[in-house]
Parts: structure tokens; C-alpha cells; sequence
């Protein structure tokens, strides 16, 4: 039980608080991690039509 007085109760705040920044930390890095693999996506896509371009070239 949190109580308004006494080193306790600072000592579970600040637990609390960093709890709440690695929650924090985590979903800003999975968004991060989302990103990225659509960069990835994006970038494989752009290497497919890139190889077809030319390998219809070399065919002419």
C-alpha cells in the first residue's frame, strides 16, 4: 500500500516510474522495429523490380 510519507513510499514511486518508462521504451522500440521492417519490405520490392528491369534488358 502506498502511503504519502516516509522513504517507502518515494522508494515504490521511483519503482513504479521506471516501470512505466521501460513500458515506454518497449513500445517505442516495437514501433521502431515496425518501421524498420516496412523500410525492409520496401527495399526488397525495390530490389525485385530492379533484378526484373534487368534481366528484360539483358534479354534484349
Amino acid at each position: 500500500m502506498f502511503h504519502l510519507g516516509g522513504r517507502g513510499s518515494l522508494d515504490r514511486m521511483g519503482c513504479l516510474e521506471g516501470l512505466l518508462n521501460m513500458e515506454k521504451l518497449k513500445s517505442e522500440l516495437e514501433e521502431e522495429r515496425k518501421a524498420l521492417n516496412a523500410v525492409y519490405e520496401e527495399l526488397e520490392e525495390e530490389r525485385s523490380v530492379s533484378t526484373t528491369a534487368a534481366n528484360k534488358t539483358m534479354a534484349i
